[in-house]
């Protein structure tokens, strides 16, 4: 039977008094189900949008590709016969090409990510015999990007307290469960340091948030939901940034 929208929110009575995206992002149990039911992709794509944008900003406006263009010259022996005022334009060059990079990337990501998304709830839906709706679907895989949203806040604020960023710099927050030992002292040996940077915090938070929304999306009970779907996004990050290496 098919929820509509005015006895979703009749539920909302029963889950904290917050709004949706507050609640499925803190109390995704109960928040993530009502926000498949009520079924808004908009704000939380937007949301998502501009977090994004923010940090590929801070990004543009942060970057000094000075050692990494004196390093590619210095690869490719053309520093010892180039002028301070050639150099000076090829790192302009990079820098260029770094903004536009990544103010692209910025753009496209949350959209991109979305797509995958809904994409891998089909094929869990599938996998888990569960009966998924397209617009349930879409609407928690659209939440599923706040916290991902939230992390490119962080990072943006981080940057913009930065006089300047490196290049070749990735993150500049402690984002994974490796980054995080490492920031409270822990000293981990290699094997375990490889393996804890795949999981990053935000991106847990998001696949759990996906978990509890696939319960209503594709009318799943909740632990084999939740057991797929972080077993499917376990392995995704070990294969992407463990095997890969990125």
């Amino acid at each position: 039977m098919v929820t509509t929208e005015a006895q979703a929110q009749g539920e909302a009575k029963s889950a904290p008094r917050l709004p949706t995206a507050l609640a499925a992002l803190f109390f995704p149990d109960r928040g993530m189900p009502l926000a498949a039911r009520i079924g808004r992709v908009r704000g939380p794509l937007v949301f998502a949008l501009l977090c994004s944008l923010l940090w590929g900003a801070a990004l543009a406006t942060r970057v000094d590709a000075r050692d990494a263009t004196l390093q590619a010259l210095d690869k490719e022996q053309k520093l010892a016969t180039m002028s301070d005022r050639q150099i000076d334009d090829a790192q302009k060059t990079a820098e260029r090409g770094f903004m536009v990079k990544k103010l692209g990337f910025a753009l496209v990501a949350p959209g991109g990510e979305l797509l995958a998304s809904a994409l891998g709830l089909f094929l869990l839906s599938w996998f888990l015999r569960g009966r998924s709706q397209a617009s349930a679907v879409f609407t928690v895989a659209a939440y599923g990007l706040l916290p991902s949203g939230l992390g490119n806040l962080v990072e943006a604020v981080a940057v913009f307290l930065r006089g300047s960023i490196p290049a070749q710099a990735s993150s500049f927050t402690p984002r994974t469960l490796a980054a995080l030992a490492e920031a409270f002292g822990a000293h981990l040996q290699e094997p375990l340091t490889k393996l804890l940077s795949a999981i990053d915090v935000f991106d847990l938070w998001g696949a759990v948030m996906l978990a509890f929304g696939l319960t209503a999306a594709a009318q799943l009970p909740v632990r084999r939901a939740l057991v797929g779907t972080l077993l499917g996004w376990l392995c995704y990050r070990l294969v992407r940034f463990v095997a890969l290496g990125g």
